[in-house]
């Protein structure tokens, strides 16, 4: 009996040790956290990353010509102007298409008929009607521009007009691919220069995004060119065409990780 009762008391003297060993690790594990805030645990889980813009640009020569083509008739009757005004357009395409422009070139646009009025003596009084057709032409040879417009005003006569006149590069997109690898080094060479300077390094991209890129196209002229009799056509036939060049620009935004 007296051998029982000891073991009973070591293994009491046991379970108190190890009970008293995890309240210890507990209350360690207290103390080393009791300074941390959550603000701290949350910055300890944000990643480290940086953010850079990135530039790029590609130069091109416009080799297309683009312009807005319209052809009206005013009758006393629908069926006359319409008839008069398809005639006009029928004649205006055979014309360009002498220059090899035609087929995909040539878009209709729009088609409208309305009303003439008289407003004089104080009254309103229907005269007619007027119909106008309209189309976009693109000539793919600048040496043909300004013949296809010289030639659109000379067979539509005072019939026609010519508005909406702009350059443009036919393969934007190879341009544009430049100048997007153009932007991605510029922001990636800017990346590494801060990341060094603070004694780290680039990771990977974790986002990109296009912040800019070119608009299509903008007519450079917004006026309208009247058929006005043989005066304009004579003047019309010498029509220059100045290429110029375009710059197509791209603006990034990156966001690396830092290692």
């Amino acid at each position: 009996m007296a051998k029982g009762k000891k073991k009973a008391t070591i293994s009491v003297a046991s379970a108190g040790l190890a009970l008293g060993a995890v309240v210890a690790l507990l209350a360690a594990y207290a103390l080393g956290t009791a300074g941390r805030s959550d603000a701290d645990d949350a910055k300890a889980d944000t990643p480290r990353t940086i953010v850079m813009a990135g530039h790029g640009t590609a130069v091109g020569v416009p080799d297309e010509l683009k312009f807005s083509l319209a052809v009206s008739a005013t009758r006393s009757d629908v069926a006359t102007a319409m008839a008069d005004s398809t005639r006009s357009m029928r004649t205006v395409l055979a014309a360009l298409k002498k220059l090899d422009v035609g087929g995909k070139d040539i878009a209709t646009t729009g088609l409208s008929i309305d009303p003439v009025y008289d407003y004089s003596s104080n009254t309103e009084r229907l005269t007619g009607y007027v119909v106008n057709q309209r189309a976009r032409v693109t000539v793919t040879d600048l040496t043909r521009a300004g013949k296809a417009m010289s030639a659109a005003a000379s067979a539509g006569g005072n019939a026609v007009r010519i508005s909406g006149i702009s350059l443009d590069i036919a393969d934007r997109a190879k341009l544009l691919a430049k100048a997007r690898a153009s932007a991605v080094a510029d922001a990636t060479a800017k990346a590494k220069e801060y990341a060094e300077a603070t004694g780290q390094r680039l990771g990977s991209v974790t986002s990109l995004k296009e912040v800019s890129a070119p608009a299509p196209a903008v007519p450079t002229d917004s006026g309208m060119l009247d058929g006005l009799a043989s005066a304009y056509r004579s003047a019309a036939k010498a029509v220059p065409i100045r290429a110029g060049q375009q710059d197509l620009d791209v603006r990034i935004q990156v966001v690396w990780s830092l290692t």
